[in-house]
């Protein structure tokens, strides 16, 4: 690297930081105290809730009914002002791995945003997982 592309490497990566830290205090004060409250209330359902170590800028959360049926909810840093809420279902029998993915500002992030992510992908996960158990139950009445 020549010496303007050294300068311009820092002075990006100073702003890749700034945005980081961002999203790192975003994740403890807003994210972290609605998966408090959605790890307590789903634990009491039966569900068995994992928050996986993650590099920063990210955070994974995994809701899971059996071991072959969860949700991993992801929310992680998306270029460098934006936060993107990334659900994935996993329910055998029902339709391949299915992704919800939903991005806003970090400027426009609070625990109602938060919040409706967790819902949207709980609320998808148990419907997909409900359906894929009559469908199933329906298969082996037929036989």
């Amino acid at each position: 690297m020549d010496k303007w592309q050294r300068a311009f490497a820092g002075k990006l990566e100073s702003v890749r930081m700034h945005w980081q830290e961002r999203f790192e205090r975003i994740a403890e004060d807003e994210v972290g105290p609605v998966f408090g409250e959605m790890d307590a209330f789903t634990t009491a359902r039966g569900f068995a809730v994992t928050s996986p170590n993650c590099d920063a800028g990210a955070r994974l959360y995994r809701f899971g009914l059996t071991e072959n049926a969860y949700l991993m909810l992801y929310f992680r840093l998306h270029g460098f002002e934006a936060i993107e809420a990334q659900a994935e279902l996993v329910v055998p029998g029902a339709n391949p791995e299915e992704f919800l993915i939903n991005r806003t500002h970090l400027a426009d992030v609070n625990a109602a945003w938060v919040q409706e992510q967790f819902h949207v992908a709980l609320d998808r996960f148990v419907d997909a997982f409900d359906a894929a158990s009559r469908k199933q139950q329906a298969a082996e009445h037929a036989q």
